[in-house]
């Protein structure tokens, strides 16, 4: 009997690893010709001179705030992801398609260790997966290549070798863990929090000051020396630097802390839209009628007195359903953080309300935006937590499988939508170089982002408000919904040309008039929106 028992559940564990590793990249492969967008240039730039000069990597200026400025200056990220990429990109090219397909592999790795972390706190470490993963903060950030998912999976790998090398007194996991989060950190500074992450929750397992504690000092020591040596390169320590320019922007930015909390909910609700197919079989029909009730005055009375509908352009009936079920899902992820460490009172529970807690306030009152990509970080949290609260009032495998179904088509959605505009700033840019390139004129262009990838690819330069020498009959194009965009004297411009691009049918991540803002709240209050957005708008201004 024990070795068919031991067979079975060899079989089983084998096939739901399959999964894991499968779902994502079935979910992600489709879109590997998606073009580069958002901040993605910034990283490649930074690859692209890794490979003439790797051990300086930001020793060159760009212009992306309509000047020409260090690079250390700019990006506001330490070099991991760049170097990946530089390593990528020296066997298989520059292309999109072989870069995002090569970002699949740490989406792989944050799927296979949330399992892994899932399998130590809970019964159903496949559903906990893919409720993490089938989210549209999961598909969409992994269909880019910044620093956000390869961050996430050393992040979630380093909290797997601590919490098995505590419980298997494994001190060389310990060890290989401090690798991870070093490397977590070394991707994006936030990967730095695991430090005092996983010292509360070594406290709480050994019950007292442990020497085990002392560990957690070598990633620490690592990013020391990583400030030390950029200090040396830039004259500044690039870790204080991105500190001071957070909070820096934060201030400037900042509306009032209930505001920011209250966009906050509503990005976490959109982020991990997933959790609202699975209330019915988390809260009783009485919670359910008496908690939409309350939300929905809540809801009314920000509109009313906090003029969210100042926000957007339009606000129509369709996008307030959106905020009332995102609301209605944010909240619900901060009671059951809050519920799963009352009842269970634990190390596991502690560091999942830690998790989640942290990331949610430093992603809303803390980081200079709220984004969904600073909410990405609690990723495996949401999952084991959900499942560990069905655990409660057990159901059949197949009531907890079925709402992934609509789960997975909103976050297919929502890739769609995003994939449809990383294309369209490719396309226009394209098709802005093809009407302008014969013309005996300079042309000139505003705008960040994939925007400014694709036009400079075409030979168009971008504007620089202290080189660039202007002349009459120079023609302007930017985008209207791009971002840094000067707003020179009206007196000197003559409208010439707009040029529409259509946006996805289904709706926009990115858009001020849909009130959509997945990279930045600046452009709208929820993170997705779906239903017709006007098109993208490209203007053809000429001086005179």
């Amino acid at each position: 009997m024990f070795p068919i028992t031991s067979f079975y559940h060899k079989y089983e564990s084998t096939l739901s690893i399959i999964v894991v590793i499968i779902i994502p990249i079935l979910c992600l492969i489709p879109f590997a010709d998606k073009a580069f967008h958002i901040d993605a240039p910034l990283f490649i730039w930074v690859a692209q001179h890794i490979q003439t000069d790797p051990l300086n990597f930001y020793d060159f200026s760009i212009n992306w705030y309509n000047t020409a400025q260090p690079m250390f200056m700019v990006n506001q990220n330490p070099p991991g992801v760049s170097y990946y990429i530089a390593l990528v990109a020296f066997f298989f090219g520059w292309s999109e398609s072989a870069l995002h397909i090569a970002f699949i592999l740490p989406a792989v790795a944050v799927s296979m260790g949330t399992y892994f972390l899932a399998k130590e706190w809970c019964s159903h470490p496949v559903l906990a997966t893919l409720i993490s993963i089938l989210t549209p903060v999961f598909l969409v950030s992994s269909s880019t290549i910044m620093s956000d998912i390869m961050m996430l999976a050393f992040y979630v790998w380093a909290i797997v070798l601590w919490v098995y090398g505590l419980k298997y007194n494994q001190i060389w996991l310990l060890l290989l863990s401090t690798i991870f989060i070093a490397l977590s950190a070394l991707t994006k500074y936030f990967g730095a929090s695991l430090i005092p992450l996983l010292f509360v929750y070594t406290w709480t397992v050994e019950g007292k000051p442990h020497k085990k504690l002392l560990i957690l000092s070598l990633p620490m020591l690592a990013l020391c020396g990583y400030e030390w040596i950029t200090y040396h390169l830039y004259g500044q320590g690039l870790i204080l630097n991105a500190g001071l320019y957070a909070s820096g922007s934060s201030a400037e930015l900042s509306t009032s802390m209930f505001g920011n909390l209250f966009v906050g909910i509503t990005f976490l609700g959109g982020c991990y839209a997933s959790v609202f197919f699975f209330t019915p079989y988390l809260w009783s029909r009485r919670i359910i009628r008496y908690t939409l009730f309350i939300i929905t005055l809540f809801m009314l009375v920000m509109i009313i007195f906090l003029g969210i509908s100042n926000q957007t352009e339009s606000i129509h009936f369709s996008f307030i359903v959106q905020l009332l079920l995102f609301i209605i899902v944010g909240i619900q992820i901060l009671a059951l953080t809050f519920l799963d460490l009352w009842k269970n009172r634990n190390s596991s529970a502690l560091l999942l309300s830690l998790w989640i807690i942290g990331v949610f306030v430093f992603s809303s009152l803390l980081n200079w935006t709220i984004n969904a990509r600073t909410l990405l970080p609690m990723l495996p949290a949401i999952g084991i937590l959900v499942v560990r609260h069905l655990e409660i009032n057990p159901i059949s495998k197949w009531k907890m499988i079925f709402p992934l179904i609509p789960a997975t088509v909103i976050a297919i959605l929502v890739l769609i939508m995003d994939y449809d505009l990383a294309n369209n700033n490719r396309h226009a840019a394209s098709q802005v170089a093809l009407n302008v390139k014969s013309l005996e004129r300079n042309v000139w262009f505003q705008g960040n982002w994939g925007f400014q990838y694709y036009m400079e690819k075409e030979g168009l330069s971008k504007i620089d408000t202290i080189q660039s020498r202007i002349s009459r009959d120079d023609l302007m194009v930017f985008s209207k919904s791009s971002s840094n965009i000067i707003n020179f004297d009206n007196t000197a411009f003559l409208k010439n040309l707009t040029l529409f691009m259509p946006n996805s049918r289904w709706g926009s991540t990115m858009s001020i008039e849909g009130g959509s803002g997945f990279y930045s709240h600046q452009w709208g209050i929820l993170p997705f929106v779906f239903g017709n957005v006007p098109d993208e708008t490209y203007l053809f201004y000429m001086f005179y």
